[in-house]
């Protein structure tokens, strides 16, 4: 029931049971019986270890992802971002704002150009937010040692993130196995050593 976070590796000494546990690089749990038993585990590259899951079918979350905090804020940002776009856009409605502006009084002119502003700087920011992400998603699928190594067993019931959009729900429990995305064949695959 722990819950850790580390700004590269983590290393476990025996192992972890339902615990939430979150690494921007590895996690390497192979010493002792080296189980990942319930919780959520996250890393940015590998999560290695003897066994994941467990026979009675503990939910177990593992997960290989964007976990760097900046990455995180940016993603908030552009959400926040969207929603204020959004709410000045329909504020404006369809109208011409050119005859909008010439028909309202000074007072309530400058209320709009301050908010034809805001949504110019929204989104100027928006567009910055969303490279940042682009970049990050990129440089995250450049590498290629993003994998989940389990030298015993990997059980049923036992589900694999890669990314925030490649899900793995294991039905049945495999032995001795290696997890990837192949990001060139933008599919899950899986493969036994």
């Amino acid at each position: 029931n722990a819950r850790i976070i580390a700004g590269r590796n983590i290393n476990i000494g025996s192992g972890l049971t339902n615990c939430e546990v979150t690494a921007e690089k590895k996690i390497n749990c192979t010493q002792g019986n080296g189980i990942i038993r319930g919780g959520s585990t996250h890393a940015g590259t590998c999560i290695e270890a003897n066994e994941i899951g467990s026979e009675q079918g503990t939910p177990t979350l593992i997960a290989l992802d964007l976990v760097s905090e900046s990455y995180r804020e940016d993603i908030d940002a552009q959400k926040d971002l969207e929603n204020k776009v959004d709410k000045i856009l329909s504020a404006f409605g369809d109208k011409d704002l050119a005859a909008l502006l010439e028909t309202l009084s000074n007072e309530k002119a400058e209320k709009i150009k301050t908010l034809m502003n805001s949504l110019e700087h929204s989104n100027q920011h928006l567009k910055q937010v969303t490279e940042s992400i682009e970049k990050a998603n990129d440089e995250f699928w450049s590498s290629f040692d993003k994998q989940i190594i389990v030298h015993k067993m990997l059980h049923a019931n036992t589900t694999i993130c890669i990314g925030s959009d490649h899900i793995l729900k294991v039905e049945e429990a495999v032995p001795n196995c290696m997890i990837y995305f192949d990001h060139t064949r933008q599919e899950d695959r899986k493969s036994t050593r």
